[in-house]
């Protein structure tokens, strides 16, 4: 079954939504790419309702009947992060410059996670990101391991370094960085004008429609209740066959079958590794050493790219919103393609200056990602 996390998006005056709301999704880890959209202001805010909360339940863990208590119910709250787009964007703004300049193969992930995300923003107003978290904490049972490790994902986007990448080399993949991908499809967008519906391709759909009930919900009653239902149909399944036959070792036998028909069920609803033959992850593969920390010197700036004419040791950067286009040309040198309105700004045919230490297919899908979140602002 394992614990899943979402990343949905809805309008402002509702909560968690439905599953079609869910854009992305993961079971048994939290994806790092989700927290470029968290502040630190915002993440400080968060830890101290989830410390405030688990304060207030703790005391009642023990007490079964105080199991729907408000307490509880203000605990699993707690845990979801509510972000509005707006605020989501400066944030995104901030964060991914740092660390796409470290990590300049990050950009083939970043871009293909924006695509997603913004399919479910395409044409719609006062939307906020919600982070359904509570499935997660289950893995530590307490906040602070818990809230340990939501931090090491903010580092990525804090303090980007090579011994970040280190701890989480085998995450160096398009499942791994954001999760399952799942593109808002067209017909699911009935609220919105259909003029400014964004067409997705519904062939990149990965999920199917299907209730999703918060953390609070699902992962405890509904859990408890089909455990009970099991162990019900079993213990009269074992007690009829024993009657019938009087042999113990058939009711037993009779009773394993459907235990490992439900276990090999369970283990083939899970999702496949990333790079696995089949595997259907939105995103280009690549292997981990291709997403190594860069210790070059990087011509991705926070404000724009770091450029050059023609063969000029002069450089100037060309901000992100007076760029239009990154592109490769015969000689694997990246040209940059201005905005009209700002060209007259910068020298004529300004290309990007590399050291040779990092790939410039790889500079080019980090500026394209910093270029369409410049132009969103």
């Amino acid at each position: 079954m394992g614990n899943r996390t979402f990343l949905s998006v809805n309008q402002e005056n509702l909560s968690v939504g439905s599953y079609a709301d869910v854009a992305f999704e993961t079971n048994n880890f939290i994806a790092p790419l989700w927290f470029c959209v968290v502040s630190q202001e915002r993440y400080e805010q968060y830890r101290e309702q989830v410390l405030a909360a688990w304060q207030a339940v703790e005391p009642l863990l023990e007490q079964e009947e105080e199991e729907d208590s408000p307490e509880r119910e203000a605990f699993w709250d707690s845990l979801n992060l509510h972000i509005p787009w707006e605020e989501a964007l400066q944030q995104m703004n901030r964060s991914l410059p740092a660390a796409l300049s470290r990590f300049p193969a990050l950009g083939t992930y970043v871009s293909a996670w924006m695509d997603t995300l913004w399919s479910h923003i395409a044409g719609r107003q006062s939307m906020v990101i919600h982070l359904e978290l509570g499935q997660f904490f289950g893995f530590f049972g307490e906040p602070k391991a818990y809230l340990k490790s939501i931090e090491d994902c903010l580092t990525l986007w804090r303090n980007p370094d090579s011994a970040w990448f280190e701890r989480h080399s085998d995450q160096a993949n398009a499942y791994m960085l954001g999760g399952e991908h799942l593109p808002k499809r067209a017909e699911s967008l009935e609220e919105v004008d259909s003029e400014s519906v964004l067409t997705v391709d519904t062939g990149r759909f990965l999920g199917e429609d299907r209730e999703v009930s918060s953390p609070k919900k699902s992962t405890k009653w509904v859990q408890e209740l089909y455990t009970w239902l099991l162990a019900i149909v079993l213990a009269g399944l074992f007690i009829a066959i024993w009657v019938w036959s009087g042999s113990i070792g058939r009711a037993l036998l009779a009773c394993l079958i459907p235990i490992a028909v439900i276990v090999l069920w369970e283990l083939r609803k899970r999702p496949k590794p990333a790079n696995s033959p089949g595997s259907r992850r939105t995103g280009s593969p690549r292997e981990a050493s291709q997403a190594m920390y860069y210790t070059g010197s990087s011509p991705i700036t926070s404000q724009g790219l770091e450029a050059r004419q023609g063969n000029s040791r002069e450089s100037f950067i060309v901000r992100w919103p007076h760029n239009r286009l990154t592109r490769i040309d015969a000689v694997q040198q990246l040209e940059l393609v201005l905005h009209p309105d700002y060209a007259q700004l910068y020298p004529s045919h300004p290309i990007v200056a590399l050291d040779g230490k990092t790939k410039s297919e790889h500079v080019a899908a980090a500026a394209a990602c910093l270029t369409r979140l410049s132009q969103e602002a």
